[in-house]
């Protein structure tokens, strides 16, 4: 776990975040970007070169502290990398650049649109 970010917008590519080592061999392992699937959860696959592949999941949380600030952290979790993990991370990736894609087409839109003004 790790915690005390004190923005959730970029936890998930956190250097410490993603840095993720074999279970057996504690090899670091070589990693995908982290995809996300559902609200704060992310999927990312991190490779050995001896023991395979493992999927790393990552959920975000919040807590408040004391003084009322609110921080966050997460949750890692490793295991092994099966057929439909693979091809979970492979969907969600495609549907994810598709969105930004989408995205950065409207966002370019807008602008064009207010240096005409």
């Amino acid at each position: 776990m790790y915690e005390n970010f004190p923005e959730k917008k970029r936890i998930v590519h956190d250097r410490r975040v993603r840095l993720s080592f074999c279970p057996y061999c504690q090899t670091r392992l070589e990693m995908t970007r982290p995809e996300r699937l559902q609200g704060d959860k992310h999927l990312a696959i991190g490779v050995c070169p001896k023991h395979g592949d493992f999927a790393v999941q990552l959920k975000v949380g919040k807590y408040t502290i004391k003084s009322g600030s609110t921080k966050f952290y997460v949750t890692k979790v490793l295991t092994h990398c099966t057929d439909e993990i693979r091809s979970l991370y492979t969907q969600k990736s495609e549907i994810n650049r598709e969105k930004e894609r989408k995205y950065l087409e409207f966002r370019r839109a807008e602008l064009e649109k207010d240096r005409q003004k």
